[in-house]
């Protein structure tokens, strides 16, 4: 099962993700969810991730994207959807 992090503080993609019912299906574990950029430190130093789903303001999302480049060159990084189906 692939582990996915999603860093969002948009409540339009928060449902969006939340609209998904079962993870496992799709062949992910439940994501671990946090909104911020220290939650995002604070999720990877504790949890591995496959994959980072990002949805944040474009300053926060520079920061976020510096940091995982650095540190996380070959985990995929993507912008989350909006909507169960785009998730």
């Amino acid at each position: 099962m692939y582990k996915l992090l999603l860093v969002s503080d948009s409540e339009e993609v928060l449902s969006a993700f939340n609209q998904i019912g079962n993870w496992e299906l799709l062949g992910f574990k439940p994501p671990h969810i946090r909104h911020d950029y220290d939650g995002m430190l604070d999720s990877l130093s504790k949890h591995h991730a496959d994959g980072i789903a990002i949805s944040v303001s474009p300053d926060v999302e520079e920061a976020i994207l510096q940091y995982l480049q650095k540190e996380y060159p070959v985990t995929s990084i993507f912008k989350a959807g909006k909507t169960p189906e785009e998730v």
